[in-house]
Parts: C-alpha cells; sequence; structure tokens
C-alpha cells in the first residue's frame, strides 16, 4: 500500500465511522421509544412525530454541516465542530 492508497483507506474508515454515528443516533431513539411511550402514556401518533421531528431536524443540520464544510473547508470544520455543546433539552412536563 503506497501513501496515496493509505490516504484513501483512511477518508473511507473516517466516512464509515461518521455514518455508523448517524446511524446510532436514529438506532439510540428506537430504542428509547417503548420506554418512553410506557413512562410517559403517549401514544403511537405522539410518538411517530417526535421519531419524524428527530429525523427532519438531524437531517437539516447535517446538510447545514455540509454546506459549512464545502465553503469554508472540511478540515476547519472537522476541527471546529467537536468542541460545541450540545443545545440543551427542553425540561420534561408530566401529563
Amino acid at each position: 500500500m503506497n501513501a496515496g492508497n493509505k490516504g484513501r483507506w483512511s477518508a473511507l474508515v473516517g466516512l464509515c465511522l461518521a455514518a455508523g454515528l448517524v446511524w446510532l443516533a436514529f438506532a439510540d431513539l428506537s430504542v428509547a421509544l417503548p420506554t418512553i411511550s410506557t413512562e410517559r402514556s403517549i401514544d403511537l401518533t405522539d410518538l411517530q412525530w417526535s421519531n419524524n421531528a428527530f429525523s427532519l431536524t438531524c437531517g437539516a443540520l447535517v446538510l447545514a454541516a455540509g454546506r459549512f464544510g464545502d465553503q469554508y473547508g472540511r478540515r476547519r470544520m472537522l476541527l471546529v465542530a467537536p468542541p460545541a455543546p450540545p443545545p440543551p433539552a427542553p425540561p420534561a412536563h408530566d401529563r
């Protein structure tokens, strides 16, 4: 394996890890939905809305990150993005 191929393999591994993390984000919500339904007495329609809202929000953020990566450079975005803290979660309300 020469130096050019090594860089390509590193990029492929990085892309696969990133795709795996996105998949895990969606899998976590799917695993948590039955518990949320039981503890909060929420029906299937509300759970579908929350799942769709999460998917659309995540997709919009991925598209925005890709646009910023194209505009400012992928390397710069990868160096800036990890230290950014996640937004705070809204408080949970009991029904």
